[in-house]
């Protein structure tokens, strides 16, 4: 059945085009070798294909080359290369790199969120500063109503406390 769907070349197709892929900005490392992993294995099935599409060192370049520009450039300030380094190396040195981008990513979010958005207007506050005021003027009327004698329950002392 195979023979009739897919052509004797088609694994050579697929062997070009698992060496030009390039990462996902939102994929991890971890993911996309998986993935590089698992059409590898699909295309080992194809008619004719050998057993083996790259080897080890061929894998190791796809990776890197499928890697964003300043992964590489990480990669070769740490002196580091294809031919020596493991591609579990490789994938954990490249996390670290993803882990620190999305850490980085998720401060500036948030300040973000923290601060407005720019334009004076920030979830719908007008100066800006998130429900700060909201919560400053809830924890005044709060002071205001315990030195008064009241804490919302209609009483005038805490309930459950002794006088």
């Amino acid at each position: 059945m195979k023979f009739e769907i897919f052509k004797q070349d088609d694994w050579n197709e697929m062997k070009e085009y698992i060496s030009t892929i390039r990462k996902p900005m939102d994929m991890s490392p971890r993911q996309l070798e998986k993935k590089l992993r698992h059409l590898e294995t699909l295309s080992a099935q194809l008619p004719s294909a050998p057993a083996k599409l790259f080897t080890m060192n061929e894998r190791k370049r796809n990776y890197l080359r499928a890697m964003p520009d300043e992964f590489k450039k990480h990669f070769k300030l740490a002196n580091l290369s294809v031919e020596e380094e493991s591609l579990a190396t490789m994938r954990n040195f490249f996390e670290d790199i993803y882990n620190m981008e999305q850490t980085k990513k998720r401060r500036e979010e948030r300040k973000n969120n923290r601060n407005g958005n720019g334009n004076g207007n920030s979830n719908g506050n007008r100066n800006g500063n998130g429900n700060r005021n909201n919560n400053n003027r809830n924890r005044n009327n709060n002071n205001n109503n315990n030195r008064n004698g009241r804490n919302g329950n209609g009483r005038g002392r805490n309930v459950g406390t002794e006088r």
